[in-house]
């Protein structure tokens, strides 16, 4: 007993020793050659880390020969050994900042650090792109993104209310004018070559416009300049490569990836339909010399479905066809030591034929051509101005029709319930914004600009601004800005209408917990108004109206054998569709949406056991839908008779999946990854639509069902 008593009272005396010994370490930074202050440094040692606030002062706990670490950008990195303390004043030298420092600041959608803004590393999406290899499999489990379909069922993302046309999509700071495949089953974006993304859900700056929801941009990684590296792998869904090589060492680059899907090959005689894609992409870098870098990039694509089946004697028909060409030219460049500058041109060309049975039939054809200019005044490292000019203008043609109703003795035979689209036309837009972002006063930052937008019509000012202050481990944010987008591509009237608007008010926290663990939360609501309804004959009107609230929850672990995330989403959306004279419930509106994202990194490489080991689970409450109630038939043509609408919700949507991962890895760099996924493990069933049978004297309409418990995985060398 004794024994233990003495330990105790040792580690006791050893722990007050221990904090007897450390010490706040005061000091000040300033700049060597200006001797003004400089803000935002970043002031670490082992245990502690800070910044310096607007007098240049920092405060950081210390003991007695730490080693201390001063560094920002535009400056020389600084360190120190700590003796004693006494108030230190430190002197940084500034250096010129590369081309690629500058890149960096310049190109993030923004450098202040909200919870609206979220950064997707590769490997999450490597380990979250699920067995289609999409990586907006992984963006679907962030929090306030909805979807409505499922594994093999189009599955378009709606963020925070906004419906996918609402969503800006940029490749490499290009936009994309749709990058979805047989309707928004896959993306084409592909998981190998992209290095990340960076999503802004709401209360975007001033440098994006004419889209009325949220900013995500896909940047892919640049060919090697140096060696030669690239990866070949297969899974259920489809197989891929890619290749990067310097064409000419430190100065141009390769960039080469190529997918094709097999399943249609395969299950040529499957009951459901199999699509046949195939794509590719280039990226040639070309570094002209340390202040200007060139990039070239060409995606090219095709996609088809041809599907038929006789269910009680109904024959359904599915075909379609469509491809993607999209190339954007861009120069980057450093005028000055805090000046630098990005062009881009860019060409999109997409060709869509579609038909459904005999209810549908669609011809899209578009052709855009646009420019982007981007200049961006480093005042220091830390505070910017940008200014910005873009302009776009396609033209498309769109002919087809849509029934709302069949004849039955006579499917072919055109109804009065139909819509008929011919539309031939030209869309033109301009846009230009001025923004600065930086420190105002004290600690508290900003993001402020102004934007204006016309489609040679009609013309918008939006007016945006996001305040954050930070604390020591907590940051408080409040954004707000108004949001225009003009009508596209499918609007008869287009250039008649004005623009739809969405007004944004955001409010959040952010919180560092410890070193493992952070959190943020944050409550939302976009009101909007001019929003296009439908009439018959391909025309719209702007009297639609909606609006989106919510709250959504983050936590994340992203240290140690286990890392990870849980979120939950609390939202009501609602909109006025074509002819309805109210707001109801979105087609869209999930109420809870809850997601847990955690990877267990069990063993080494080189083993019999797993590398690691992944848990995704995702339930969303139902979504609302029109019951159709009764119909009557009128020359041989069944009419619905609808009931309220949106007054019914599909069944909770839950779904768990497993992913196991082998690492092998060989000499050199040369690695084998192999991987078993288990899709929807307790086998729900999970509704993602219904069927609507007619009978003389009553209506059935049942469920459709996404996969059950599906099993497959695939495996991939690297070298």
């Amino acid at each position: 007993m004794k024994k233990v008593a003495i330990l105790f009272f040792l580690i006791i005396f050893l722990v007050e020793f221990a904090n007897a010994q450390q010490f706040v370490l005061h000091g000040r930074i300033i700049d060597a050659q200006s001797r003004e202050v400089v803000v935002g440094v970043v002031v670490s040692s082992k245990n502690s880390v800070t910044t310096t606030d607007s007098r240049g002062l920092f405060a950081l706990k210390a003991t007695k020969n730490d080693t201390v670490s001063v560094s920002m950008i535009g400056y020389e990195k600084y360190v120190f050994l700590v003796h004693n303390e006494d108030t230190v004043t430190i002197n940084l030298k500034a250096k010129s900042i590369q081309l690629s420092e500058l890149v960096i600041i310049a190109d993030k959608l923004s450098n202040l650090q909200t919870p609206g803004r979220l950064e997707i590393r590769k490997d999450i999406l490597q380990n979250s792109h699920g067995l289609l290899e999409d990586p907006m499999q992984a963006i679907t489990k962030m929090p306030g993104v909805a979807r409505v379909g499922d594994l093999f069922t189009p599955s378009q993302i709606y963020i925070r209310g906004g419906s996918p046309d609402e969503i800006l999509f940029l490749l490499d700071n290009a936009p994309v004018s749709w990058p979805w495949y047989f309707g928004g089953q896959k993306s084409m974006f592909n998981t190998d070559i992209i290095k990340d993304i960076e999503l802004i859900t709401g209360g975007f700056s001033a440098a994006f416009g004419n889209y009325l929801s949220s900013v995500m941009n896909v940047t892919l990684k640049d060919g090697s300049f140096q060696e030669t590296h690239g990866s070949v792998s297969m899974g259920i869904y489809n197989a891929q490569g890619y290749l990067e090589t310097p064409l000419i060492r430190n100065k141009l680059s390769l960039l080469l990836a190529a997918r094709s899907t097999y399943l249609d090959k395969v299950l040529k005689n499957a009951s459901f339909p199999t699509p046949s894609l195939f794509d590719s992409n280039v990226k040639l870098a070309y570094q002209v010399n340390p202040k200007n870098l060139i990039t070239f990039t060409n995606t090219i694509s095709d996609e088809s479905v041809d599907y038929q089946s006789i269910d009680d004697g109904v024959l359904t028909k599915i075909w379609s066809r469509g491809n993607k060409n999209t190339q954007s030219l861009m120069w980057q460049s450093k005028i000055l030591d805090n000046v630098y500058n990005k062009v881009i041109f860019t060409h999109n060309a997409n060709q869509d034929n579609f038909e459904l049975d005999v209810s549908e039939n669609m011809k899209i054809k578009s052709n855009t051509f646009g420019f982007r200019n981007d200049l961006t005044f480093f005042l220091r490292p830390e505070n910017l101005i940008k200014i910005g000019l873009e302009g776009y203008s396609t033209n498309y043609i769109l002919d087809g029709f849509e029934r709302t109703s069949i004849s039955l003795t006579n499917p072919a035979e055109p109804t009065q319930n139909q819509n008929v689209y011919q539309i031939e036309d030209k869309l033109s837009r301009m846009g230009a914004y001025v923004l600065y972002e930086g420190i105002i006063w004290g600690k508290l930052q900003t993001n402020t600009g102004l934007r204006w937008d016309t489609n040679l019509t009609n013309r918008t000012i939006s007016p945006r601004i996001k305040l954050v202050y930070p604390f020591k481990n907590t940051s408080i944010h409040t954004s707000w800005g108004e949001y225009y987008q003009f009508a596209g591509i499918g609007v008869k009237n287009a250039n008649e209408l004005p623009a739809s608007k969405a007004t944004h008010y955001i409010l959040g926290i952010k919180q560092r917990i410890n070193s493992q663990f952070s959190g943020w939360a944050e409550m939302y609501l976009k009101d909007y108004s001019l929003l296009y309804l439908s009439q018959y004959g391909g025309k719209f009107e702007a009297k639609g109206k909606g609006r989106s609230k919510g709250v959504e929850f983050f936590i994340e672990r992203n240290q140690g054998k286990i890392q990870g995330w849980l979120s939950y989403s609390l939202s009501k959306s609602e909109r006025m569709n074509a002819f309805d004279k109210n707001i109801y419930d979105a087609s869209f509106d999930q109420r809870h949406i809850f997601n847990t994202n955690f990877e267990w990194k069990i063993s080494k490489v080189n083993s019999y056991f797993p590398s690691s080991l992944q848990v995704i689970y995702r339930f969303e409450t139902g979504r609302p839908f029109t019951p159709t109630i009764s119909g009557f038939k009128q020359n041989d043509t069944w009419f619905p008779i609808r009931g309220a609408i949106n007054s019914m919700r599909y069944p909770n949507f839950s779904n768990l999946n497993f992913r196991i991962e082998w690492l092998s890895h060989f000499k050199k760099s040369k690695n084998f990854k192999s991987y078993i996924e288990v899709w929807n493990v307790l086998n729900r069933k999970n509704p993602i639509g219904l069927t609507t049978k007619f009978f003389e004297d009553s209506v059935v309409q049942n469920y459709t069902y996404a996969f059950n418990r599906l099993v497959g995985g695939g495996f991939s060398f690297m070298f």
